[in-house]
């Protein structure tokens, strides 16, 4: 089981308590520090709650926690959260249109509550797969049709696929 570093001790989901995250937001505030972006490792948890899962209870309930990730993003002031939980199967590969299909739907749902609360969504580019190619990357943020989802280029994951400039043109 992996140790969770909030302050709650194990417990394999991420804090997302109110009174935790406005005493975090003051923290930042009278540290000087501006909250620019939160990483959104959620499948890091758990790996079913992915936003492509095949199984609508699973898939809900990823849905479910990218709308409180959102919740506290907007307590914290934070306006951009990077999606990292990506990693489809390649194109050709079984479940590869299916899958990608729900990841689109379930993240123009994640976007139209997030535009609610101010908040971009920005997807990271992966290091392999379909995920490690920017064009791919850059097509899903297209066909989510929302203006709140972007798409953030790792330069260290895409210098591990090929040229950095490749990613960024």
């Amino acid at each position: 089981s992996r140790r969770c570093r909030h302050r709650r001790g194990s417990c394999g989901q991420p804090n997302l308590k109110a009174s935790w995250l406005r005493e975090l937001r003051a923290d930042i505030e009278a540290s000087g520090l501006v909250t620019n972006s939160l990483h959104s490792h959620i499948a890091w948890y758990d790996p079913e709650l992915v936003l492509f899962n095949p199984t609508q209870s699973r898939r809900e309930r990823a849905v479910e926690t990218y709308l409180r990730v959102v919740d506290a993003m907007e307590m914290l002031a934070c306006p951009i959260m990077v999606v990292h939980d990506i990693a489809l199967p390649d194109v050709g590969e079984p479940e590869h249109d299916e899958r990608r299909a729900l990841l689109v739907e379930s993240l123009a749902r994640v976007a139209d509550y997030a535009a609610g609360a101010g908040v971009q969504i920005a997807i990271e580019n992966l290091t392999k797969g379909y995920s490690g190619d920017t064009r791919n990357v850059r097509q899903i943020v297209a066909d989510t049709g929302r203006s709140n989802v972007g798409i953030c280029i790792d330069t260290g994951h895409a210098n591990l696929v090929g040229a950095v400039g490749d990613h960024i043109r």
